[in-house]
């Protein structure tokens, strides 16, 4: 402390939250004005890229498991599983979508509109190994969740509140 006073900025502002700055949220209300309304996609393109997702995210694990210089094999399933997990957690965290949901134009948001949270994330990862895992109970626990949810949410974005949205195309 030096004894200068500090001038104020956005996140003294009352009201504002203190993580957010002025240009931040600028930037969130240009994005939510440019983006469609917000709605949940539950058709073909979400299918399409949960099938996609999975293939690959499930060929990454069996692919990581198996090259690496361990007897056990619950080792080998446990790695397995992780990498099947990361592979959503650290593309949605970062990217607020996978591969093949930006590819066929979907994204996670927050069931606000906002980006969600790694929280967020974490939460509909996880519950990918009861409701979207293509080797216990296959895609049925999440797709009946879906057909039977108003915004079309499987379990796991019901409990993270979050939603699967068509993005607008880039321009």
């Amino acid at each position: 402390m030096d004894g200068r006073t500090a001038e104020p900025t956005s996140t003294d502002t009352p009201g504002m939250h203190p993580e957010i700055s002025s240009s931040s949220a600028r930037r969130l209300v240009r994005e939510a004005a440019t983006q469609e309304p917000l709605r949940a996609d539950a058709g073909i393109a979400r299918a399409g890229a949960a099938s996609l997702d999975a293939t690959i995210a499930c060929g990454l694990g069996l692919l990581t498991a198996s090259r690496l210089p361990v007897e056990s094999s619950l080792i080998r399933w446990l790695i397995a599983v992780a990498v099947f997990l990361a592979y959503y957690a650290l593309q949605e965290a970062c990217w607020g979508r996978t591969l093949f949901k930006a590819l066929l134009g979907l994204r996670v948001v927050a069931d606000t509109g906002l980006r969600a949270s790694v929280g967020q994330v974490l939460v509909r990862t996880l519950l990918r190994l009861v409701e979207a895992n293509p080797v216990v109970l296959g895609f049925m626990p999440g797709a009946v969740a879906i057909l039977v949810s108003r915004s079309n949410q499987r379990i796991g974005d019901r409990l993270a509140g979050t939603l699967v949205i068509r993005s607008r195309p880039s321009r």
